[in-house]
């Protein structure tokens, strides 16, 4: 199989692109390790799913924002509170979303999906294992399948494959980070349903 264009990483930087490229002319493959079953990819990625509302200035064309809203954004933030040291806090209020959160899998598997109804060819379900450049053309590997293909574009993230194989990793700084997902109490919950924290942590 060849492509003009293969995108490693069917995220939303993934499959952004792949909407743009096949809406001007180019054949688009798009490898993704997740599976995608009824637009939402079958794994969950830790983040903590906000999206704010410059996101919608970039979504790719053809997307009605109304009805990306309603699929995949459980909660609307309207007060944003930064605190510092557990001690010294601000509240920001708003009388529009300052976010609406969702969760990733649901995210990345809209983007997706919509990037398969334009044109692209989602490859999803497959690992990469080899990028090698044979006679001007790229070959991709995958736990499966092999294509071809003029460019190819790491969207996969900060630990690209594509970039450990074409040996173009820069220098990282590693920090560590985790996200919870816990049950809490109604009232809890009632007061932080519209709010959204940002602890700084300890000085």
């Amino acid at each position: 199989m060849q492509y003009d264009v293969a995108i490693v990483g069917g995220g939303p930087a993934g499959s952004t692109l792949a909407t743009l490229l096949v809406q001007a002319g180019m054949r688009v493959a798009v490898i993704e390790k997740r599976a995608l079953k009824d637009r939402v990819y079958d794994a969950v990625k830790p983040c903590g799913g906000g999206l704010d509302a410059r996101f919608w200035d970039y979504l790719p064309p053809g997307i009605v924002a109304v009805d990306f809203k309603n699929t995949v954004c459980q909660h609307s933030v309207y007060t944003l509170v930064v605190r510092y040291g557990g001690k010294h806090q601000a509240a920001h209020d708003s009388d529009v979303p300052i976010l609406m959160m969702g969760m990733r899998n649901q995210i990345d598997g809209y983007l997706a999906w919509h990037a398969t109804e334009q044109g692209a060819t989602l490859m999803d379900n497959q690992k990469l294992k080899a990028v090698t450049l044979e006679n001007g053309r790229y070959r991709l590997t995958t736990n499966s399948m092999s294509i071809k293909a003029d460019m190819v574009v790491g969207a996969d993230g900060a630990h690209s494959m594509v970039a450990q194989h074409l040996g173009i990793m820069p220098k990282r700084k590693v920090f560590l980070a985790s996200e919870w997902e816990c049950d809490t109490a109604q009232m809890k919950w009632a007061e932080w349903e519209r709010r959204s924290l940002i602890d700084i942590g300890d000085p």
